[in-house]
């Protein structure tokens, strides 16, 4: 991948699950749409099945429950948010440059798609213990990842530090409460502050003396 092909931005979320076509893909696609339309709160499976052309028998061979296929929707926004950071710094180029880049798709992401990004990040702490669980296991992910690219990085930049665990989970808790912030203040530009702000923190702890 060039540099140049990083720059692009990403296809939203919901363009992505409806890669396959089958009643459950449909499914997820129309909960991605009805909260485009009013938020996951005030979505139901009427909206959902509507939507998505199927029966509630359809939806119940699935999900069982409105908050199951939401659920399952916020890990393939998950999924894809990680596979976007990877493909994103995989570019050929020095490794602040690709650190950059990185969060940039990361941040185009965020903006792609605010209603969703917002149900992501806020509306998924009204499913009270299944939410908080699912929060975990995303963050756990993401600071597996941050782990892994780090020390793919030290590979070719040796005077850059190791990350650990627990430093990766306290920086990705961080950009993911300064993300939170920006959505709630709207506008792309809050999430390009977030965006610089988490270059310079990581630049930060990979090049501090010690």
């Amino acid at each position: 991948m060039n540099a140049q092909a990083s720059t692009e931005a990403p296809p939203a979320p919901f363009e992505y699950i409806s890669a396959a076509d089958g009643p459950r893909e449909r499914l997820l696609m129309a909960m991605a749409q009805s909260i485009k339309e009013k938020g996951f709160t005030q979505t139901v499976v009427a909206d959902v099945v509507r939507i998505a052309r199927v029966s509630k028998r359809t939806f119940y061979e699935h999900f069982g429950d409105r908050e199951e296929c939401f659920l399952e929707l916020c890990d393939a926004f998950a999924a894809f948010s990680r596979e976007t950071i990877a493909r994103a710094a995989a570019i050929d180029a020095p490794w602040r440059e690709q650190l950059d880049a990185a969060m940039g798709a990361w941040a185009k992401l965020l903006t792609a798609e605010p209603a969703l990004t917002r149900s992501f990040l806020f509306e998924i702490y009204s499913l009270g213990e299944r939410g908080a669980v699912k929060h975990r296991e995303v963050h756990r992910r993401f600071a597996e990842q941050f782990c892994e690219l780090a020390e793919d990085r030290r590979q070719t930049n040796p005077e850059l530090h190791p990350v650990s665990i627990s430093t990766a989970s306290a920086i990705v808790a961080g950009i993911g409460d300064l993300a939170l912030l920006a959505v709630e203040d709207g506008g792309p530009e809050a999430i390009g502050r977030v965006k610089d702000t988490a270059v310079d923190l990581i630049a930060a702890v990979m090049t501090a003396p010690r």
